[in-house]
């Protein structure tokens, strides 16, 4: 590249580049930089026009990076690294070189959904990171959270304690699943099945589905809760073993309705959408590998199943 069309780069562009280099995925750039998605695409045709080559293009399996781009990708991160060490804004990290174990938060779902993907992503571009996933602990976590304990919580409830960042990672509703050969349950779940079959619930306190008995109550109803169990590995196996109902996260119905004979149905009464956070202290707001960490790990939970 001549200087003549280097002066055409400002850094926010050069910044933009990098980010739709590594992400391959306008939205996910756009996110990754904290702008608009339309910001983002004016972006991607100033750099297609500027640099002579199209970058991403569209193929069966999403948008692919051009032989140019793919070309620049590494050269552009080195520099942009360089960059901010000579102006002195702090360590950078850097993935492909760095080795550390992070500590992560989450059930038992989650860790089964989401670590093996985020293993598979990072196998190549990170192979010095590890991970260890830890039970969460509702007494202590925004404690762990502050003293670098654990570096990111996922999940749902977590406390909103002081210091506390969180942001919704994944948008999700309520599903509700029955056994494939249910006596009488099939297609379609009515109100006057769902308070008449027994139900299992997730949690360790009996206010737990809370959420579902009080969308009932509002409508003079009660639901028969015969069985509490922590872990949410359990309830679809003891599901497809029984007549019972579970009323979960889509993510937990889709993913078990892959492995077990389970059908999947709208629940007959009206439950809010929730969404799957992502937990942080305010401390590691800035720190590179934490900002990295969580674009990851996002990233991952956004990925089709």
């Amino acid at each position: 590249m001549s200087e003549l069309r280097l002066s055409a780069f400002n850094l926010n562009l050069l910044l933009a580049l990098d980010a739709l280099l590594q992400e391959g995925n306008v939205t996910r750039a756009a996110r990754r930089l904290h702008i608009t998605q339309s910001a983002m695409s004016h972006n991607l045709a100033q750099l297609r026009e500027l640099l002579g080559d199209p970058l991403l293009i569209r193929g069966k399996a999403g948008m692919t990076l051009t032989p140019r781009a793919v070309g620049l990708a590494a050269a552009l991160r080195r520099g942009l690294e360089q960059l901010q060490r000579a102006l002195g804004d702090g360590p950078v990290f850097a993935p492909e070189t760095a080795t550390r174990t992070f500590v992560l938060t989450m059930g038992d779902f989650l860790a089964v959904h989401l670590m093996p993907r985020l293993l598979a992503r990072l196998r190549v571009g990170a192979p010095g990171l590890g991970f260890t996933v830890v039970p969460v602990d509702r007494r202590r976590q925004a404690e762990q959270l502050e003293s670098g304990e654990v570096d990111l919580g996922v999940g749902v409830n977590f406390e909103r304690a002081p210091g506390v960042r969180s942001t919704p990672a994944l948008a999700q509703r309520f599903v509700s699943v029955v056994r494939r050969d249910h006596p009488e349950i099939r297609g379609e779940l009515t109100l006057e099945q769902f308070e008449r079959w027994p139900h299992v619930v997730v949690g360790e306190g009996r206010g737990d589905g809370g959420i579902v008995d009080a969308a009932l109550a509002r409508l003079g109803r009660t639901r028969n809760v015969a069985l509490r169990v922590p872990y949410f590995l359990a309830a679809p196996v003891m599901v497809a073993a029984s007549d019972m109902i579970l009323t979960t996260a889509e993510l937990v119905a889709e993913h078990f309705a892959r492995h077990y004979p389970l059908q999947r149905l709208t629940p007959p009464v009206a439950l809010a959408p929730f969404a799957i956070d992502m937990v942080w202290h305010e401390r590691f707001e800035r720190d590179p590998a934490h900002t990295w960490l969580r674009g990851q790990v996002e990233a991952v939970l956004r990925e089709p199943a």
